[in-house]
């Protein structure tokens, strides 16, 4: 009982505290005349109505150090801060006020000497945005003890799981960062130089030993390009202007190299290497998907529409299992499709082999553009070449993200320009990168509908999550300007991404966009409340989104409102 009660004033504070705070939101609509002056013996000075009647934030805040002295006094300690971590994520609408709480948990459980519970201190962290204490957290573990580093494993397995890249990005850069690691790091780059040495040597080797299997007409660009990059990679390393400087590191103890080791998996985790190859094992092994099904579709039904969904069938069927051979077996049926149906069914090998990543760039090479000067193959596959890039590297873009934003820039035709907007928006999704998204708005400034289009939804892809006033105006502002349909509809998808995960912050816009003339813009302002509110079921979304359900007069709005609240009460 020693141990419930303290829980349930927990939850009692985390009521109240929610309750002050969206009494915060409402306008105060008592009057300074109606608070009754103190009586007494001497002339009263007149109280301010500000004196008498705290204000509700001052309310909400002067109550936050019950709820950390209820925490601190609890018998169990790590029970009632998970049980109050619990409390808050699904009691506290409000977003400052929740982060505010979050804080408190996590300097509770810091203050301990050494806090078990790293798990949930780090999904705090995540959720209030502080990835230099989510860095510091996992260099404890890491020098702990091998239990504390199989912590951090899972903790680096839960951050790329829940979190973005950029969020990922700066952990790492942290890490990096850390005096007590500069020696471990240190050791990582100088055999990272060292495996840069003689990497030309072992890739000749390889390539010699499978020149008969991967020997395509197809792929002689690739091989010449590739040539051509350890050409100049030579070259600068032999070039004393450009070598870098020697790094001076110092024997690593036997301690040291087990804490490189954790360090290594740890950042293999982070980057996403680790899950992904994992994925793929697992999907490759326990493929079950029933080939014949696909056969009788093909045959029995023998039309358009019919080829293209059969097509995007195989590849959801097969995502990530890397197993094509239903395609490989009819190619001259597959060859049936013409314009965007063949783009799609190029698109769908990018499915099949999601996370195919070390092998991905000889997989499409039949399917990208050669060169810049012209294209030697059909403008719909070079396009869906690009988006099945996209798709293969798909929230973990790295090096093909460059190759993707050069592609974005030299393309000519309108399909080849769509897909790689589209490729690129996923290589660099939620990264907020200001190159990538300078590249997109120039694309989306043509005004050519094709183009305009996948551009609009590449921002969203790239500022996924991230708030950004200036995309969300950018965007609006075009929308007002163009008078490209199709555009609209990808400007209307981009600002939902932006605003994905966002909640209250997005309700300011949210009322901007349910007022609009246009009904594209209306349904935006639908998507959008499903990606600020996705998997809450905040009951102010709901009730929005049922209004607009019944009330609005485009047929869209109203098909939006209702797809919107499946995402809500996700």
């Amino acid at each position: 009982m020693a141990v419930i009660q303290p829980m349930l004033i927990v939850h009692q504070i985390c009521v109240l505290l929610s309750v002050l705070s969206s009494l915060a939101a409402l306008p105060d609509r008592r009057k300074p005349h109606s608070v009754r002056e103190p009586t007494g013996s001497s002339p009263p000075a007149r109280w301010s109505h500000s004196r008498i009647l705290l204000s509700r934030d001052d309310r909400s805040r002067s109550r936050l150090d019950v709820f950390e002295k209820a925490l601190t006094l609890a018998p169990d300690r790590e029970g009632m801060l998970r049980y109050a971590f619990r409390v808050v994520l699904t009691l506290i609408d409000s977003a400052r006020l929740r982060n505010r709480l979050l804080r408190i948990i996590v300097s509770v459980f810091m203050s301990r000497p050494s806090p078990t519970d790293a798990i949930n201190v780090c999904q705090c962290l995540v959720l209030i945005d502080d990835p230099q204490a989510t860095a510091d957290t996992l260099e404890r573990l890491l020098l702990q003890s091998a239990e504390g580093a199989v912590t951090a494993y899972q903790i680096g397995f839960d951050l790329y799981e829940n979190s973005a890249q950029m969020f990922l990005h700066r952990v790492s850069a942290a890490l990096a960062r850390s005096a007590k690691l500069s020696n471990i790091f240190s050791a990582i780059e100088k055999e990272k130089h060292k495996d840069q040495k003689t990497a030309p040597i072992v890739e000749a080797s390889s390539a010699g030993s499978t020149a008969e299997t991967t020997k395509t007409t197809d792929d002689q660009p690739e091989k010449k390009e590739t040539q051509e990059g350890e050409d100049s990679a030579t070259a600068e390393a032999k070039s004393p202007s450009s070598a870098a400087p020697p790094v001076v590191v110092e024997p690593l103890s036997e301690t040291d190299k087990e804490i490189k080791k954790r360090v290594e998996n740890l950042m293999s985790i982070l980057s996403g290497d680790k899950v992904i190859e994992l994925h793929l094992q697992f999907l490759i092994r326990n493929n079950k998907a029933d080939l014949r099904l696909l056969e009788r579709i093909r045959e029995e039904v023998r039309h358009s529409v019919t080829h293209n969904a059969t097509v995007l069938a195989n590849g959801i069927m097969h995502c990530g299992t890397t197993s094509d051979q239903f395609l490989r077996d009819h190619l001259s049926w597959l060859g049936k499709a013409v314009n965007w149906a063949k783009f799609t069914a190029t698109a769908t090998l990018g499915v099949i082999h999601r996370g195919h990543e070390k092998e991905a760039l000889r997989l499409m090479s039949a399917y990208l553009p050669k060169d810049a000067s012209g294209s030697s193959g059909s403008v719909y596959t070079e396009g869906g070449g690009l988006f099945a890039l996209g798709l293969i590297h798909a929230n973990h873009g790295g090096t093909m993200t460059e190759y993707l934003l050069n592609q974005c820039k030299e393309a000519i035709a309108e399909p080849v320009r769509h897909g790689a907007c589209l490729g690129l928006g996923l290589a660099a999704m939620s990264t907020g990168r200001e190159d990538v998204y300078d590249q997109m708005k120039s694309n989306l400034y043509q005004d050519d509908a094709v183009t305009g289009e996948a551009a609009a939804i590449g921002i969203g892809l790239v500022m996924l999550g991230t708030g950004s006033t200036q995309a969300i105006e950018d965007l609006l502002g075009y929308a007002k300007e163009t008078a490209h349909e199709k555009i609209i509809r990808g400007i209307a998808l981009g600002i939902a991404m932006v605003m994905y995960g966002r909640a209250q912050e997005a309700d300011e816009l949210i009322d901007r966009l349910a007022v609009d003339n246009d009904p594209i813009l209306r349904w935006s302002g639908m998507a959008t409340v499903a990606m600020a509110y996705c998997g809450t079921g905040n009951n102010k979304a709901v009730q929005r989104l049922l209004h607009s359900a019944v009330s609005d007069t485009n047929d869209d709005v109203r098909r939006w409102a209702v797809t919107a609240l499946g995402f809500v009460m996700f």
